[in-house]
């Protein structure tokens, strides 16, 4: 099976009251099960944010069709998914990088380990570029179901 790695993503919540809460997720190494565990994320999400309509998972497609076909209140729905990695933004810092100071974003990948520096310009194109990739695979379109881009990532990307 195909490995995809992937990371530890949530956030720690801390109330008034002291108390501490860790929300932290990690999908799974498995390519299947990883796109598996997101679109299931995103059926939870969207039927939790959107009144009145409703996504259920349908089934999962052969790796060379589209990734799934889901029910869009009782409509037949393709699905494309696909990842949004960080590595198209951010790069390793030297220890020198490092001293000098001169960057103004950073994430850190791993305990003890240097921060990798973030190309903020790069960031933001990110999403646009994963969107533009997909559009220039000119995947097939049935006339019978519409298809939905579904963009997943195992870490936190901000948008607006």
């Amino acid at each position: 099976m195909p490995r995809k790695p992937t990371q530890t993503f949530g956030h720690i919540a801390f109330s008034k009251d002291g108390k501490v809460s860790q929300h932290l997720t990690r999908l799974s190494e498995d390519k299947p099960q990883q796109e598996m565990e997101a679109l299931q994320r995103f059926i939870r999400l969207f039927n939790e944010s959107w009144a009145g309509r409703r996504i259920d998972f349908v089934r999962q497609l052969p790796e060379r069709d589209h990734d799934f076909i889901v029910d869009v209140d009782g409509q037949e729905t393709e699905i494309q998914l696909t990842e949004l990695v960080d590595r198209s933004f951010t790069f390793p810092m030297t220890q020198e990088d490092y001293d000098c100071g001169n960057w103004s974003h950073c994430v850190q990948k791993a305990f003890g380990q240097l921060p990798w520096r973030v190309d903020p310009e790069k960031k933001d194109l990110a999403l646009s570029e994963v969107i533009r990739g997909k559009l220039s695979k000119s995947y097939s379109k049935s006339s019978a179901r519409p298809l939905w881009l579904v963009v997943f990532a195992a870490f936190i990307y901000e948008t607006e």
